[in-house]
């Protein structure tokens, strides 16, 4: 009687399963393709190997990311990390993760005061 509704079931566990995993990029693609926009900006002058570095800090981010995927909020994950988007990489994704944490915790450490918004017609005129 369940049989027909078995895929169903097994596709959701997978998705399940799945939807917590930092989403996976072609670092290659990615790194050839900043390889090159650098390269048609500034020509093939002297720069080091730019697709090894790339791999390099993208490797190390995806490890970074790995890591501490857990204490990234979810709005924060749905904001940063965009896989569909025009070359995403890990970098960008664990810098904007980063930045809306600590920008996070400045906001609870230091709010911002209460000031009243005083209208047009009260406000003093200058000069």
């Amino acid at each position: 009687m369940f049989l027909p509704f078995a895929p169903i079931f097994v596709g959701m566990h997978i998705l399940v399963a799945t939807t917590g995993d930092v989403p996976r990029v072609e670092i290659e693609k990615t790194c050839r393709a900043s390889e090159k926009a650098i390269k048609d900006v500034f020509g093939n002058s002297v720069m080091g190997n730019i697709f090894e570095n790339c791999m390099e800090d993208e490797k190390a981010n995806l490890e970074q990311l790995l890591k501490d995927w857990g204490t990234y909020p979810a709005a924060a994950k749905a904001q940063c990390v965009q896989p569909a988007v025009y070359m995403p990489n890990y970098t960008e994704w664990l810098t904007c993760l980063e930045m809306e944490r600590d920008v996070g915790k400045m906001r609870l450490e230091n709010p911002a005061p209460i000031v009243p918004i005083q209208s047009r017609s009260r406000r003093q005129k200058s000069g």
